[in-house]
């Protein structure tokens, strides 16, 4: 090599989806990066009920890095695309809030939790969708579970309380995940009509309906989770690409056609609140549990297809039972089928860590096995792990100096890294160095002349992510 200094900035053109208001329509699948899907899925959905992410003002931190790492190999195992990830719950470990009850962020642990969770997830091919709230945010759980557990009514009630939610936690947690690979869609809140005051708007009659409706102890007005939800999914559709979505209860929240009572998540209905564009959900979820069958909600019933809800986007059912005990009119096989001929676009059952008897793991993990193997075309998420690293963000420069090569790269986030590989040389000969001292700006030299240089890094975490092989051409002098 000439002992002249040779530049070369590696740089690849990067594709950009541009954020804000997409057309949505009814499919039998859901596109993600422009590929289609069937949900494939399962609800964790906590490994400790409100304490998974975050410090809990009496019982600290509760992440569970090593669980996790075994629900996903599990997932992975078993065919599994998407999990349900709850957040907040009723809010009892994160976000944090002051004395007067408004939002003021997260504690330093939650990000690193959230970020070793995604990246647990990843190393085995799964995709998460944070479910953010549950109606047990209008619950009371204070005298057992910490100053913050529940009684967060207010936030739905007081606009400027919303606001603080919105400004100081959601906005920052989408800005951070807006990129994460294996975040699926955004999850407003989980069975939101439990909290709220149907009775009030004219949609029920406390006599007739669910005795479910008691298990929250302040109810809010409609108009207060619509408005919540409209402002998340703003949120959500200005600085990220990624989908959002909210958790039904049942279907007969979610159409306007009898026997259901009122799409109160559609378009119409969140603008009517909340009069801006981005406020919108991108695909429907509803829940089924066989209590449903006689209120004529059950989405496997053959006569009443997604075709006959009208349905006017995607839908999927986020929650269904798996235990013998629970699960005596449609077994977890039975269920998979009649979702899809029905037209819905993916299914979850309830749950891995199931200790209430609706359903666990070894309850509908071989379905989910059976399902995946019979149609891994439209279940394999194949964007998922990641394993590709993206060089043009590395600014990789190459220097001929004296007898040997200067390779240098960039990492704007060197806090999680932990070494970096570099694999270069010509045809079938190849040598690799690494580097473990990770800053902004690193360095390594190696000897030779080499036509192809490949990029691979290690995070804090053990995931490896390897770049595409580079072609370097030689320069003239």
């Amino acid at each position: 090599m000439n002992k002249s200094i040779y530049i070369l900035l590696v740089s690849f053109s990067l594709i950009s989806s541009a954020f804000g208001q997409r057309k949505i329509e009814y499919s039998e699948y859901l596109d993600y990066d422009n590929k289609d899907y069937f949900i494939n899925g399962l609800n964790v959905a906590w490994n400790k009920f409100g304490g998974d992410f975050g410090r809990h003002d009496v019982w600290g931190n509760m992440y569970d890095s090593t669980a996790f790492d075994e629900i996903f190999a599990n997932c992975e195992a078993h065919g599994v695309n998407v999990v349900r990830l709850w957040i907040h719950c009723d809010g009892r470990a994160n976000p944090d809030f002051n004395k007067e009850g408004y939002c003021t962020g997260f504690d330093t642990d939650f990000f690193l939790d959230m970020d070793n969770c995604f990246r647990q997830a990843k190393n085995h091919n799964v995709m998460i969708m944070p479910c953010m709230w549950s109606f047990d945010m209008c619950k009371d759980a204070r005298e057992s579970a910490g100053a913050y557990a529940g009684a967060h009514d207010d936030l739905l009630t007081n606009n400027d309380k919303m606001d603080s939610y919105i400004e100081k936690a959601f906005i920052p947690l989408v800005k951070r995940y807006a990129n994460q690979c294996n975040l699926f869609a955004w999850e407003v809140c989980n069975e939101p009509e439990w909290a709220l005051d149907r009775q009030l708007a004219g949609f029920m009659n406390y006599e007739t309906d669910s005795t479910w409706t008691y298990r929250t102890k302040t109810l809010v007005p409609v108009e207060t989770m619509q408005r919540l939800t409209a402002k998340m999914a703003e949120v959500v559709h200005t600085y990220s690409n990624k989908m959002v979505t909210t958790g039904s209860s049942a279907l007969r929240w979610n159409s306007d056609v009898a026997p259901a009572v009122k799409n109160i998540w559609s378009d119409a209905s969140l603008q009517k609140v909340y009069n801006k564009p981005l406020a919108y959900l991108d695909f429907y979820q509803v829940h089924y549990y066989d209590y449903m069958v006689p209120m004529q909600a059950d989405p496997f019933d053959s006569a009443r297809t997604t075709d006959y809800w009208k349905f006017d986007k995607p839908i999927i059912i986020g929650e269904c039972p798996a235990s013998a005990e629970r699960c005596k009119v449609h077994t977890p096989d039975e269920q998979i089928k009649l979702a899809k001929q029905n037209g819905y676009a993916g299914i979850m059952f309830w749950s891995y860590n199931g200790d209430d008897g609706v359903g666990k793991w070894d309850d509908f993990k071989d379905a989910l096995k059976r399902n995946y193997e019979a149609d891994p075309e439209h279940l394999y998420m194949d964007q998922c792990p990641c394993k590709k690293l993206d060089a043009s963000k590395l600014a990789i420069a190459i220097k001929a100096k004296g007898k040997k090569t200067v390779i240098s790269w960039n990492d704007n986030d060197p806090v999680y890294a932990k070494n970096y590989s570099i694999s270069y040389g010509s045809s079938d000969s190849f040598k690799k160095k690494s580097i473990s001292k990770i800053g902004k700006q690193n360095r390594v030299k190696v000897k030779g002349k080499f036509e192809q240089l490949q990029v691979a890094y290690t995070d804090i975490y053990g995931y490896t992510q390897t770049s595409e092989w580079m072609t370097i051409e030689s320069l003239k002098q």
